[in-house]
């Protein structure tokens, strides 16, 4: 009787299976998000991940180059965001550069398309 219960048991606990990360936080499979944006000085990569990671590796031809903390948010509302942005300088021309081991788009001198964005907060 009592290995009959113990049984069900198991089988019921494989129904629900104990809580991971990725399970409580299933946006983590996206992260890295990367991308590229042009600072005063010349081209930004950029990186998002959990607040809790680590920054990743910027790559650009075989070296890793400085990665810095932009800025870490937390859970606290009204206004949870519980990411860690990263970000690091581009050569001014660069291709095939990858960050957390995703691959950042092309940079150029003159750039032929672009978005504009402004923020007032």
């Amino acid at each position: 009787m009592r290995l009959s219960v113990a049984l069900r048991l198991v089988a019921l606990a494989q129904l629900f299976p104990t809580s991971s990360a990725q399970q409580q936080k299933p946006w983590l499979e996206a992260f890295p998000i990367v991308y590229v944006l042009y600072g005063p000085n010349g081209p930004i990569a950029r990186a998002v991940v959990d607040a809790d990671d680590a920054c990743p590796e910027l790559v650009h031809a075989g070296d890793t180059l400085p990665v810095k903390i932009r800025g870490v948010g937390d859970n606290v509302m009204p206004s949870a965001f519980p990411v860690r942005v990263c970000d690091g300088p581009l050569p001014r021309v660069s291709s095939g550069a990858t960050f957390g081991g995703k691959p950042l788009p092309s940079t150029t001198d003159n750039p032929e398309r672009f978005l504009l964005m402004g923020d007032t907060a």
